[in-house]
């Protein structure tokens, strides 16, 4: 190809992606995230550190709210619903919320990664796939983030567990897991301009529908078990601030099991069928 010449089909972009040695590749999409991260945060003073801000403050009103006023308002009703055997409130807010901000994050941002940035898809040999994997490494970023920060209030607290590290790695393990499905949205919020207003929603369903900011007893683990979040929370959680771990067997997350069974065929319709469509829509 000579110098300065463009490339016009977006699978001709995609497959000199993935002929680039994995380290430029990683370097490529290194680059992409400090170019997004230069558009959100252009002319702010803070930068990336509101993103830290923005975590703490939605942390900071849950605990007033739940751990303070329903307390003072209700105490009977508030202590079932913010502790149920658990002990400390704000070790089990900061083991859950510390997994689903950067988690949630990820799934919308994905929403408009690609059709934000249609433009330079077309005019660069970068092509999807590098746009991709932005949201999941900007989620890894922002997990970190909240990690040190939640990791030094549970250390000044002394409610840190020794698995802290194996906290760290457990979360960005689940952060991964979750790309592929991240995948998904990026492609079909290009063929569907919907997705990312009914993400918006379906993510405000998944986080009241899962114990994040309220605690469940045993009572209604049979139903909570259907929520494939619950268990990733749980683990992290336990982790993080030695919770207590509320399933015995994997029967009792039938929710979590059907999500990983619909992974593999939902990954590979993305890949195969999702990726044509959308490339005749750039």
């Amino acid at each position: 190809m000579q110098p300065g010449a463009h490339i016009t089909n977006t699978d001709d972009r995609n497959s000199l992606l993935m002929g680039v040695p994995r380290l430029s590749r990683w370097g490529v999409i290194a680059s992409l995230v400090r170019r997004d991260y230069a558009v959100q945060f252009a002319g702010t003073s803070l930068g990336i550190v509101w993103v830290l801000a923005r975590y703490v403050f939605q942390i900071a009103l849950f605990y007033v709210i739940f751990g303070y006023v329903l307390q003072a308002a209700l105490p009977e009703k508030a202590d079932a619903l913010t502790r149920a055997g658990e002990g400390d409130y704000l070790s089990y807010l900061l083991g859950a919320m510390c997994l689903w901000l950067p988690l949630s994050e990820m799934l919308l941002r994905s929403c408009g990664i690609l059709s934000e940035n249609r433009a330079l898809i077309r005019r660069t040999s970068v092509g999807m796939h590098g746009f991709l994997w932005v949201p999941v490494v900007q989620a890894w970023l922002h997990y970190t983030l909240i990690f040190a920060a939640v990791s030094a209030i549970g250390l000044v607290r002394g409610t840190l567990s020794a698995g802290a590290p194996l906290a760290f790695l457990a979360g960005l393990a689940i952060l991964l897991s979750f790309a592929g499905w991240a995948f998904i949205l990026a492609r079909v919020s290009v063929l569907l301009r919907d997705v990312s207003p009914l993400m918006e929603l379906v993510l405000q369903i998944v986080f009241w529908s899962t114990p994040i900011v309220y605690a469940v007893g045993p009572d209604l683990l049979w139903l909570f078990g259907w929520n494939p979040l619950y268990p990733l929370i749980s683990l992290h959680r336990m982790l993080l601030f030695e919770s207590d771990w509320p399933f015995r067997t994997l029967t009792e997350m039938p929710g979590l099991l059907l999500l990983a069974g619909l992974a593999l065929p939902a990954f590979t319709l993305s890949a195969r069928r999702l990726a044509h469509l959308v490339v005749d829509h750039l």
